[in-house]
């Protein structure tokens, strides 16, 4: 039955976790832009290791930290090489 509502696979996260918390959804309704907004098209798109480690907490935030600590700390710790 058509709707006229534009359908799009996607693989969404819904929990922090590894890899078996990625789910396949083909049937994802595409968003309609609203003003100021766009919609991109994405065909492909990479894994950035250092983001995903972060997700995984392989990299995991001090437990206490100060402003002045914690402040900048996501520029060197999303950087970090």
């Amino acid at each position: 039955m058509a709707t006229g509502l534009k359908l799009m696979r996607a693989i969404r996260v819904f929990e922090f976790g590894g890899p078996e918390v990625l789910k396949f959804q083909s049937d994802v309704a595409v968003s309609t832009p609203k003003d100021h907004q766009v919609l991109i098209k994405v065909h492909a798109r990479g894994v950035n290791p250092y983001a995903l480690a972060a997700d995984l907490t392989v990299y995991p935030l001090p437990e206490k930290l100060v402003f002045k600590q914690g402040a900048a700390i996501s520029i060197p710790y999303f950087t970090a090489y």
